[in-house]
């Protein structure tokens, strides 16, 4: 089953959508849905994105986070477009807040001090 790093207790939620997927999609080949740090990512195995698989995306993300009126941005506090962060349970950034996360980190990564990232 091409499911990475997605918990067991949401495999056959997982399982039952990508046969979905397969059903209207069957000469695509069987997509890989992982768990990474920028929330749920869906792929072919040649590395495209599938078409059609925002459902898939938005059930499993769903699945995995709290209720929808408890999650909210840890950083801007938008309650929509969210994603989980996958190194802390239960938080959440929305899809601009994860991009500057992102940004950020690669640029501690590279060396940069946070003085010089605010400027």
């Amino acid at each position: 089953m091409p499911l990475r790093g997605i918990p067991e207790e949401v495999w056959p939620e997982a399982r039952r959508l990508l046969e979905r997927w397969r059903a209207r999609h069957p000469d695509l080949g069987d997509p890989i849905i992982k768990l990474g740090v920028g929330g749920i990512d869906v792929r072919l195995p040649d590395g495209s994105a599938p078409p059609g698989v925002a459902s898939i995306i938005n059930t499993l993300e769903a699945l995995l986070g709290v209720p929808d009126d408890e999650r909210y941005c840890q950083r801007c506090e938008a309650r929509t477009d969210l994603l989980p962060d996958p190194g802390i349970e239960g938080f959440f950034f929305c899809r601009a807040c994860w991009s500057e996360r992102q940004k950020v980190s690669a640029a501690h990564e590279a060396g940069y001090d946070n003085d010089i990232l605010e400027e």
